[in-house]
């Protein structure tokens, strides 16, 4: 009956992925079909004529960049779990940085590893340093040039914690629950998928997500682990004021 029902909701959400990734490749082929039908078939003036092609031209490099991000979501490799420390996960996410551009990543205030604190848990360096990394490149888009970006690592009880946080835009409540959803966005030409690789890799790693944002004051994302993966742990989802718990 479980083996059924956790089918049963994991060709839904297929389902429902495949409807969303058909619907972000149909509107740039729509736009490439249509000009370039009117480019055969109408004598069309010089000044329309370059119009046109640009509009194909900037359709396909968009159609490209949503194959591109599709291949990285479903290239995500497995963990490699074993044990690991704090300080191996930010040394991690300090070269990711490096693929950050300079102005951007001299917003962004990390710990030297010697002051984090000591502990080990279950997980793959590198792809948690990733799902970091996706945090990151959110919240350098969510802010301004001014505004800066801590990441800190902290161990509360018997959880690890990696939290990011911005002073942004924040999130509104209505839009909350569906971050994480694949190609989610409130922006135009934003394909959405940084934070739902980020949220699998969590997930791989028996971990949680919690979210505090309240709209022109920013937001706090908590990567939270248990120090030992067989003790997977509860967490909410905050929506920047006291509420229902909501477990993502």
């Amino acid at each position: 009956m479980e083996k059924n029902l956790f089918s049963s909701e994991r060709f839904a959400g297929l389902g429902k992925m495949t409807d969303q990734i058909a619907h972000q490749i149909r509107n740039p082929v729509a736009s490439i079909g249509g000009f370039a039908l009117r480019l055969a078939k109408e004598k069309v003036p010089i000044e329309l004529h370059t119009r046109y092609t640009d509009i194909i031209y900037t359709e396909a490099i968009r159609l490209e960049q949503i194959i591109d991000r599709l291949v990285e979501f479903a290239q995500v490799s497995s963990p490699r779990f074993r044990p690991i420390t704090l300080a191996e996960i930010f040394q991690e996410i300090l070269k990711a940085l490096a693929l950050i551009q300079e102005a951007q990543r001299s917003r962004i205030k990390i710990p030297s590893v010697e002051r984090l604190p000591e502990t080990t848990l279950f997980g793959d360096p590198g792809l948690l340093a990733q799902a970091v990394h996706y945090l990151l490149l959110n919240s350098l888009e969510a802010s301004s040039d001014q505004d800066k970006i801590e990441v800190t690592g902290t161990v509360r009880d018997d959880q690890v914690i990696i939290e990011v946080k911005d002073r942004g835009e924040g999130v509104l409540p209505e839009h909350l629950p569906f971050v994480f959803d694949p190609f989610f966005s409130t922006k135009f030409n934003y394909l959405g998928l940084g934070l739902t690789t980020a949220k699998r890799i969590v997930t791989e790693h028996h971990g949680q997500v919690e979210i505090l944002s309240i709209p022109k004051k920013g937001t706090e994302v908590s990567l939270v682990f248990p120090k030992d993966r067989r003790r997977p742990i509860r967490t909410r989802l905050i929506l920047g004021t006291p509420g229902p718990r909501l477990s993502r």
